[in-house]
């Protein structure tokens, strides 16, 4: 890198980065100095191996990224700037990474651990200019962690939360600033570089302040007119952004607008929320059945991954439209798992809510875990991501549940180690499969208001599923759980749906919606017990995804193994070995048979007209299954198990079937041909004995005895000689025989 050359490719390199965030310029240049660049970029990727949100990490993980952080300082560290050279690869790395994924815990604790390793060299760099390059690069580190703080605040729905951020990263870019300011002239472009990005950063988020501040104000808060946050958002337009923070304020500003429209429109509140988050899974390893009674068998509340359960119940606490059953007796039932209650916080401790808790285990196979809580004065935003609280794109939180002496960083986390926990108290080598979560909600009541504000606004109580849908908010609720927040209220642009509202919903003015991940019922005029039977039933068909997905995973491992079976069958073989392979694809033919009688035994029951004890039950549970695609997971397990059964294995035993009957004809035609030689043999003896009569004639004739005696030598030679002749003139040798085993011609 001493050359002009290398001196001109490190400034193209760090240019590149800072202007596009590409950084595989720069990471080429590190790889010839014997950097592992591969590794550095593995740590900030959300599916390299030991991937996870929990909380605190593996500690392995954490010793490794130790490890190769501090030996690549040092291998940094004999090039010029190197150890800003490498810092400013590991930030374009997370840069992009954090574009892409929602696991900030492993972004942030990557910038984390180089800062630790480089703060451990520092001292040990001689060169101040060497020295201050280093630190100007780790206040970029640092400003990029609190950006993605802001984003994992935006994750969250708090506006004071994600208003803090905001306020951290502008002084994180403060702090940049200064670094950047005592920068030599000539520190090859890493100046010019990164004055661009803290001017770029601190102009986007003057802006995003501003937008926040106005969110705030117009939902009811202290804050700013929306004049002042559009005027902000122009400003920070016209700056030197990069592509990326001018797209992100163009979503704001989208958002900002949609909600400046409706200032006049009905806003909605919903002012008592029951939210029940379902985290549907399944068992291999263990009959669904024998699952239960295992639970059932349990002398004491089992702990589960450090939680100590409360109780066990031998029964599901269900409606009694589940009394129905099919012909063998079979219906909806099981036991469950009570835990303690679920605390739900942000990271600084303050509490947002407190969820009733329990593992429900089916004789069906939809197994999950049910979280309930009530929410009380939501508006649109606020509801909106109470929904979202079940996705684990959410923003960062804190999980604790009961006496356990650790924390999650969501809900979803907590449901899978829990999913996890409950395979391993079933028994050795049961595994638990997750299926998608699902959000059922229902709102018991709700009002509207001119504006959202609701100071000095008089509220008007909503009476009907229609009114609900007109105002504006209604869309956060109805609106499919998002996968990911892009901007500061973009639920503002979600779109009432249409195509996923149930038709009959028993009563007028009642509303059902179903989504893919959600169901939404605003039963408005009706008792709670006549809107808790429509629960119980949405309930179940929110759980179904746990059956699917184990009923998937389970055709992929004998997918697997009936490829490895037909993959080490040898058509060469002989008769004995085809047998056994024949066997052992006949016994995994009967096992899938097995497999697809289990499947359609439990496909017919949720199906059957009989599996509820009502009609009009039955009616709804078949609408909620047409909305929630169930019908097209159904179809994709047939699919691949017909596939399986035919193309693969009932195709491949037809084909040992017919080698072995070609193995079978051969073997008969061989023994055939050795009989008719043993017999030829036998009568050209037969026939070589009739000489011996001509020996006692000769004897009788007075011939001497010498005589008499060569004269039966030379017949019993020449009986061999017949006998061996015949012999090999039916079974030729492999010499006399063709390379394919034929006879040659004689």
């Amino acid at each position: 890198m001493e050359s002009e050359y290398e001196t001109d490719v490190a400034n193209r390199a760090i240019k590149t980065l800072t202007e596009t965030l590409d950084h595989d310029l720069l990471g080429d240049l590190l790889r010839t100095s014997g950097i592992s660049v591969e590794l550095v970029w593995e740590q900030f990727q959300w599916n390299a191996p030991g991937h996870g949100m929990a909380i605190p990490p593996a500690v392995e993980q954490v010793r490794e990224r130790e490890i190769l952080f501090r030996n690549s300082l040092q291998a940094a560290a004999r090039l010029p700037l190197g150890p800003a050279m490498l810092g400013m690869f590991v930030w374009g790395v997370a840069h992009r990474a954090w574009k892409l994924s929602y696991e900030f815990t492993r972004m942030i604790g990557g910038l984390e651990e180089f800062e630790r390793q480089w703060e451990e060299l520092r001292p040990l760099v001689p060169d101040a200019d060497e020295r201050a390059a280093g630190e100007a690069v780790v206040a970029l580190m640092r400003m990029l962690v609190e950006e993605i703080r802001v984003e994992d605040a935006l994750c969250c729905g708090d506006l004071s939360r994600h208003l803090e951020a905001v306020k951290l990263a502008q002084a994180s870019a403060a702090e940049l600033g200064n670094c950047v300011q005592g920068l030599p002239e000539d520190s090859l472009s890493l100046r010019d570089g990164l004055m661009r990005i803290w001017n770029a950063t601190s102009a986007y988020y003057k802006a995003v302040e501003q937008v926040l501040l106005g969110v705030r104000a117009r939902l009811g808060g202290p804050g700013i007119d929306l004049t002042d946050a559009f005027a902000a958002l122009t400003a920070a337009e016209d700056a030197p952004l990069t592509y990326v923070q001018k797209s992100e304020l163009r979503g704001h500003r989208s958002c900002l607008e949609r909600i400046d429209e409706a200032a006049d429109s009905e806003w909605l509140t919903l002012d008592h929320l029951k939210t029940v988050y379902l985290f549907p899974f399944g068992c291999n390893g263990v009959d669904a059945e024998d699952a239960v009674d295992s639970i059932r068998a349990q002398t004491s509340p089992p702990a589960l991954g450090g939680i100590g359960a409360v109780a066990i119940r031998r029964v599901l606490e269900l409606c009694d439209v589940w009394a129905g059953a099919d012909f063998h007796k079979r219906r909806f039932e099981g036991a469950s798992i009570q835990l303690p209650p679920v605390r739900l916080s942000h990271p600084d401790g303050v509490v947002v809510d407190e969820l009733k808790a329990e593992v429900r285990l089916s004789v069906l196979g939809n197994h999950y875990v049910r979280l309930e809580s009530h929410q009380y004065g939501l508006d649109p935003h606020s509801a909106m991501f109470t929904l979202f609280r079940a996705a684990p794109e959410h923003g960062t939180m804190l999980v604790s549940c009961g006496g356990a002496d650790r924390h999650w960083a969501g809900l979803h986390d907590f449901a899978t180690e829990l999913q996890a926990a409950v395979a391993s108290v079933l028994g050795e080598g049961v595994e638990s499969r997750s299926g998608r979560y699902h959000v059922l909600a229902t709102v018991y009541e709700a009002s509207v208001r001119t504006g959202a504000n609701p100071r000095g606004q008089e509220r008007r109580s909503v009476k009907s599923g229609k009114e609900f849908r007109a105002a504006f908010g209604a869309q956060a609720v109805l609106h499919t759980v998002p996968n990911g927040i892009e901007s500061i209220g973009d639920w503002a642009r979600f779109t009432v749906p249409s195509d996923t509202v149930l038709a009959t919903v028993r009563k007028a003015g009642n509303l059902v919606v179903g989504t893919a991940n959600s169901t939404i019922l605003v039963p408005f005029g009706m008792p709670t017990f006549g809107v808790g039977t429509y629960e119980t039933v949405a309930e179940f068909v929110g759980t179904l995804d746990g059956l699917y997905s184990v009923w998937s995973d389970r055709l992929a491992q004998r997918h697997r193994e009936v490829t490895e079976l037909v993959s080490g069958i040898q058509t060469s073989a002989d008769a004995a070995k085809l047998t056994k392979h024949a066997a052992r694809l006949r016994r995994e033919l009967v096992s899938l048979h097995d497999f697809a009688s289990e499947y359609r035994a439990v496909q017919s029951l949720i199906h059957s007209p009989n599996f509820m004890a009502s009609p009009a039950d039955t009616e709804a549970l078949t609408e909620l299954l047409a909305l929630s695609g169930v019908e097209q997971s159904e179809q994709d397990i047939a699919d691949k198990l017909g596939q399986l059964l035919n193309d693969r294995l009932e195709v491949h035993i037809e084909a040992i079937a017919t080698e072995f009957q070609e193995h079978v004809e051969m073997e008969r035609e061989r023994r055939a041909r050795r009989s008719r030689s043993l017999i030829e043999a036998l009568l050209a003896a037969m026939a070589a004995t009739g000489f011996a009569g001509v020996v006692q004639v000769l004897q009788t004739a007075s011939l001497p005895n010498e005589w008499a005696w060569a004269l039966l030598g030379v017949i019993i030679t020449a009986a061999i000689t017949c006998s061996v002749a015949v012999y090999r003139w039916s079974n030729p040798s492999s010499e006399e025989q063709d390379p394919e085993g034929n006879e040659r011609p004689r």
